[in-house]
């Protein structure tokens, strides 16, 4: 593991791994756009949510010079975590995309964690950084950790407001 070590444009960098996990985040855009509907944060919240967004799309351009560390038992335990990591964030936007725009997301992967596609998301980019063996990704995606969560907080409010009692039945639940 490094710290900003060894850094050089390659085809085999870590942008392969954050390409796919932006396509497939990003897909939230076309399948379950009620995900991407921010219009009820106040700006100070859009900003700071938007700061973990922002640090979030830097690692991944970082990762354009960020070598894959191959062989080697980081790249494959970095590698099941990344593709747990896919699998969560896939499952949290299929079951928004599934659930009618007037009920709360409860469903599917929802039924197991609260915030799925935080959690998704925070393992592939952890992940990452195992598989490149660089700190700079590790440190980077734990301070981004922080917005997120209030950012999880302020989306536990509005589908409070929202969905009234669904919501905080799900959230006792969970």
């Amino acid at each position: 593991m490094g710290f900003l070590a060894d850094l050089e444009m390659g085809w085999l960098n870590g942008w392969i791994y954050s390409a796919i996990l932006l396509l497939i985040s990003g897909s939230c855009y076309l399948f379950a756009k009620r995900m991407t509907d921010f219009s009820w944060m106040s700006r100070r919240q859009f900003l700071i949510a938007g700061s973990a967004d922002l640090v979030i799309v830097g690692l991944s351009i970082f990762t354009l010079w960020t070598p894959i560390a191959y062989p080697g038992a980081l790249f494959w335990v970095g590698n099941l975590i990344y593709l747990l990591g896919l699998i969560v964030v896939l499952m949290s936007i299929i079951a928004f995309a599934q659930t009618p725009e007037d009920q709360p997301v409860t469903g599917g992967i929802y039924k197991l964690l609260r915030h799925p596609y935080y959690v998704g998301s925070y393992l592939s980019l952890i992940a990452i950084g195992l598989i490149c063996r660089e700190w700079f990704i590790l440190v980077l995606t734990l301070v981004s950790i922080v917005p997120g969560l209030w950012s999880a907080k302020w989306e536990e409010q509005h589908c409070e407001e929202a969905y009234g009692g669904n919501q905080v039945e799900y959230e006792q639940r969970r």
